[in-house]
């Protein structure tokens, strides 16, 4: 892993995975999609499992956590979101290619 500023990571691949990086502290791992066309700013799909189940709760609250609770599944959602945030002094942790690899198998 390595921790890259902002001008930095705009210039990153679709596919970058990522946490925004504050000194020994780092917010949800994402993936980063697409720059907007003003190439200062970036969607991307959060992979905290919170964020697609309340994507899915809108505006209902917490529906989906009271049906898991009860055994139903539901299934993790890959919404789309914009940062918008413009933080020039915004650091990010990137993942390399081995670090999603290792995860990928984490995971299986």
């Amino acid at each position: 892993m390595i921790i890259v500023d902002r001008k930095k990571f705009l210039t990153m691949p679709k596919g970058t995975v990522y946490a925004k990086y504050k000194p020994a502290y780092t917010e949800s791992t994402c993936v980063k999609l697409d720059n907007c066309t003003s190439g200062n700013d970036w969607f991307y799909i959060n992979l905290d499992p919170v964020c697609a189940i309340d994507e899915i709760d809108e505006p209902d609250g917490f529906k989906c956590y009271e049906q898991m609770e009860k055994g139903i599944d539901f299934p993790f959602v890959q919404v789309q979101y914009r940062d918008g945030c413009f933080d020039q002094d915004q650091l990010f942790l990137i993942y390399a290619d081995s670090d999603v690899e290792s995860l990928i198998e984490a995971l299986k």
